[in-house]
C-alpha cells in the first residue's frame, strides 16, 4: 500500500510537471518557460540556445499546447517564436480570459517555409483582435496532412499597437490556394461588407484562402461549402466580408464504383513488358 501511495504521488508529480500551466503568468514581453505549457502530443525539449532552455518539438496533426500570460495593458499583441519547418501545416490560436472564460481570440496562421525564414529567427506573427488586460490562456493547436508541423522556441507575446476603440482595417492581399486575387477582386473586397464571386478554376479539394489586412494582420477565415461553391467569410476587427470560389469538384465514389489495379510487368532489358489486371 505505502508503495502504490508513492507511486500514485510520483505520477501526480510529472503530471504538474508537464501536463499544467505554471501558476504564475509569464508577462507580456518577456519569454515563456515552455517547460511550464500543458501539452498533448508534442513536448518541451531541452536545448541549451533557446531562452530559457527549452523548445517544443514532435508537433503532428491535432497535438496542441498552452501556455499562461499576464497581458500588462489593453493592446494589439503579436505572438512571436523562431519556427524550425519541418512539413508545416496549420497553428490555431485561441486567447481566453482565465477569469471569465470568454475567448478574445481565435485565429488560424499558415506554417511556411517563407513565414518561418529560418531556424533561430523570431518571427512577429499579428494577432488580428486586441487583448484586453489581465490573465489569459493562450493555446496553440496544430493540423496538417501529415509529418512533423514544425518546432519552436523561443516563444513571447509582444505589443504592437496601442488599442483604439473602433479602429478599421482594410483587405490587402489575398492567395486561393498560393495564387493572388486578381486586382478587381480586391477592388470588391477592400472595403467592409464587400462580396466577390471566383470562377474559371476547378478543384478537387477545398483551396486554402490566406488574407492580409492593410494593418499587416492575417485576418481570421472560415469557409462553408454550398454545392460546387466555397463561402469564405473574411473576418478581422470591425471588417467583415465575403468570398465565394466557385468550381468545387470533390468526387465521392458510388455504391457501383469499381477499383482497377494495372500492374507492369517487364522481365527482359529492352524495356517492354507486359500490363494486366
Amino acid at each position: 500500500m505505502r508503495f502504490l501511495l508513492v507511486l500514485i504521488l510520483a505520477i501526480i508529480g510529472q503530471v504538474s510537471m508537464w501536463g499544467a500551466n505554471s501558476s504564475t503568468p509569464t508577462d507580456v514581453g518577456n519569454y515563456i518557460n515552455l517547460k511550464d505549457g500543458s501539452y498533448s502530443g508534442s513536448k518541451p525539449i531541452a536545448n541549451a540556445t533557446s531562452k530559457g532552455g527549452y523548445k517544443v518539438g514532435y508537433i503532428k496533426n491535432s497535438c496542441w499546447c498552452s501556455y499562461d500570460i499576464n497581458v500588462t495593458e489593453q493592446a494589439y499583441y503579436s505572438l512571436c517564436m523562431a519556427i524550425h519547418y519541418n512539413s508545416g501545416g496549420v497553428m490555431n490560436v485561441t486567447i481566453t480570459d482565465a477569469k471569465t472564460g470568454a475567448e478574445e481570440v481565435n485565429q488560424n496562421i499558415t506554417i511556411t517555409q517563407d513565414l518561418a525564414q529560418g531556424y533561430g529567427k523570431e518571427v512577429a506573427m499579428p494577432i488580428s483582435y486586441p487583448l484586453s488586460k489581465g490573465v489569459k490562456t493562450m493555446k496553440l493547436s496544430f493540423t496538417n496532412s501529415g509529418g512533423y508541423v514544425m518546432d519552436f522556441e523561443n516563444l513571447r507575446v509582444t505589443k504592437r499597437a496601442d488599442y483604439i476603440p473602433d479602429a478599421t482595417t482594410t483587405l490587402k492581399s489575398a492567395k486561393v490556394d498560393g495564387i493572388s486575387l486578381p486586382a478587381e477582386a480586391l477592388q470588391a473586397l477592400k472595403d467592409n461588407k464587400g462580396t466577390y464571386t471566383l470562377t474559371g478554376n476547378t478543384y478537387t479539394q477545398v483551396p486554402e484562402l490566406i488574407a492580409w489586412m492593410s494593418d499587416n494582420t492575417q485576418a481570421n477565415v472560415t469557409s462553408a461549402i454550398e454545392g460546387t461553391s466555397v463561402i469564405y467569410t473574411i473576418k478581422a476587427l470591425n471588417y467583415e466580408a465575403n468570398l465565394t470560389v466557385e468550381g468545387l469538384n470533390i468526387y465521392t465514389p458510388g455504391e457501383k464504383d469499381k477499383t482497377v489495379q494495372l500492374k507492369y510487368t517487364n522481365e527482359g532489358a529492352d524495356g517492354k513488358g507486359n500490363w494486366s489486371n
